[in-house]
């Protein structure tokens, strides 16, 4: 994703990849994100407005909660 941060994931991954002797590849994907989206809309596919980790499913959620809660004030 675009939205994550990639020299963290990258630099975590190394360090992991030589504690455990390990390859890692890291290949940045992200110069075709916006083109990518766009072929999926073009045919129909399904998209998920979040990433799938547990953290944004949190978010998602919270902010559905708080679009209810001032519906129903």
């Amino acid at each position: 994703s675009k939205f994550q941060n990639h020299d963290l994931m990258k630099d975590v991954a190394v360090s992991l990849s030589n504690e455990y002797k390990v390859n890692f590849f890291y290949k940045d994907f992200r110069e075709g994100w916006k083109e990518g989206i766009e072929a999926s809309k073009s045919f129909n596919l399904y998209r998920q407005n979040y990433c799938g980790c547990i953290y944004s499913e949190k978010e998602r959620y919270k902010n559905e909660i708080k679009k209810l809660k001032e519906v129903y004030r």
